[in-house]
């Protein structure tokens, strides 16, 4: 039986459920599969994440909001497509330099970091403003009207690991916690190694 919400929800009795596969009926399936795909996708960076978004700005602002979902930047791009250089929060603050008159220089940025939620620019803009940004996303998390998605059709076992480990914990297993934990290592490690593969035949540009 394919994997899906449903399924993973399922009574003790049904094929595929989380229930059955720890042989316990008082475990809440929901918040088990909740804090399983917390723990993936807080590890997991794979094609199925990747997503794009247009981030736009005024005169004046020093930031901008980071989108819904956003997990880590792969990069971010300004109106001539030139990349944007990330730098840690105390980077960037020294990167900003005040007038004479102690107010913040507008310019156009050249470098970012990221905190307070939001992107930080090492400068005020000096007018409106559009970047591009490449980024991981939280998916959808599974539920009554999200079925399946990527890790239920793709990654099963990996799921499966993970539902059984945090199961465990719910029932202060700690055997098995710590057998599904191991299983959980080693999909992941081969599940990023397979996903480097879609960068095959890519060129990436050279980097001054």
């Amino acid at each position: 039986m394919a994997m899906s919400y449903t399924t993973l929800t399922g009574a003790i009795t049904a094929t595929g459920s989380i229930k059955r596969w720890v042989n316990n009926p008082t475990i809440d399936a929901d918040e088990v599969l909740a804090d399983a795909e917390a723990e993936i996708y807080s590890r997991l960076r794979v094609r199925e994440m990747r997503t794009s978004a247009t981030l736009t700005t005024a005169q004046g602002d020093l930031y901008v909001a980071l989108p819904t979902g956003f997990l880590d930047p792969i990069s971010l791009k300004d109106r001539f497509f030139e990349d944007l250089i990330l730098e840690d929060m105390d980077g960037l603050i020294g990167r900003r330099v005040n007038d004479e008159d102690g107010v913040l220089e507008q310019s156009e940025p050249g470098y970012y970091a990221i905190w307070d939620e939001r992107i930080q620019f090492n400068c005020a803009m000096d007018d409106t403003r559009s970047f591009s940004l490449l980024y991981y996303k939280t998916p959808t998390a599974l539920g009554a009207s999200n079925t399946t998605n990527f890790l239920t059709n793709r990654y099963p076992y990996l799921l499966r690991a993970a539902c059984i480990k945090h199961a465990s914990m719910f029932l202060k297993d700690a055997e098995e916690e710590q057998k599904s934990a191991a299983r959980m290592e080693q999909f992941l490690a081969q599940i990023a190694t397979n996903d480097d593969l879609t960068y095959r035949g890519s060129s990436p540009p050279e980097r001054g």
